[in-house]
């Protein structure tokens, strides 16, 4: 290999490593979200709170999602989204759930919170599992471990999320979407270990474009249309960029680790 061909070797070895440096993201650290939960007799009580770590006033968004598993594979989900300031060094109690306690479903209990540019910079998580057939008070559940700051730039995304897909719809061409979507991703078993977002925003006039995310990157987007056959259409589409992007992300944190 002449110099100039190993030169241009390094670099390209150089940039891989940069990149996938890049996708490594701290959550919790300025901003912090938390999931506590208590027990009683019949009730499982969730309460979000925010902490700003930081020295100056934050304005922040929370995004707090729960998704109940189906007997036939399926899930439900709700949010509850609020924007709100954090003064500097204050911690506020954001929301709260109560879950009933002999409830067997698997239940994943989601809190984002989100900066001012919409990036998500705090997030937390509890799981519960109903899988005690024999005494569902024995109703098991982890949450999110805590690391330091070492352990978090050894992954790829800090905590790792996987299987989630967030929506934000406001009409019905849209949420069918989603639905004809997720249906279709659990099917083929994608699950993302990128939070996958699915968004409907407005375009021009009265017109509405949905988007969809994986992680930060827009792998598709389209303008919402109520013909079932088009909703079909980009959902099918939608899926298969993503897959192909997940697919991308694999080879190359392959290539990083190779080299």
């Amino acid at each position: 290999m002449n110099y100039s061909g190993q030169r241009r070797y390094y670099l390209s070895v150089v940039l891989m490593l940069f990149s996938g440096l890049t996708l490594a993201q701290i959550y919790n650290k300025e901003i912090a979200a938390k999931l506590d939960v208590s027990f009683n007799d019949e009730f499982i009580n969730i309460v979000a709170s925010g902490e700003n770590k930081t020295a100056i006033d934050q304005s922040l968004r929370y995004v707090m999602s729960g998704f109940v598993q189906m007997d036939d594979g399926s899930s439900v989900k709700e949010d509850k989204e609020e924007r709100f300031v954090l003064s500097a060094g204050e911690k506020r109690n954001l929301n709260s759930i109560t879950l009933p306690r002999r409830d067997e479903r698997r239940k994943i209990i989601l809190l984002l919170i989100y900066d001012e540019n919409d990036k998500i910079v705090g997030k937390d998580r509890v799981v519960f599992f109903g899988d005690d057939q024999n005494d569902p008070d024995l109703f098991k559940f982890e949450t999110e471990e805590v690391k330091n700051e070492q352990e978090l730039n050894d992954e790829p995304d800090g905590i790792v999320l996987t299987g989630l897909v967030i929506e934000n719809t406001k009409t019905r061409p849209a949420r069918d979407f989603y639905r004809e979507y997720y249906a279709n991703y659990l099917r083929k078993n994608v699950n993302s270990e990128f939070i996958i977002t699915i968004e409907e925003l407005l375009a021009l006039g009265t017109n509405t474009k949905v988007e969809v995310k994986v992680g930060e990157t827009l792998v598709w987007q389209f303008f919402v249309n109520p013909r079932s056959d088009y909703i079909k259409e980009m959902a099918d589409i939608a899926l298969s960029r993503t897959i192909r992007y997940l697919q991308q992300q694999k080879r190359d944190q392959n290539n990083i680790k190779k080299y």
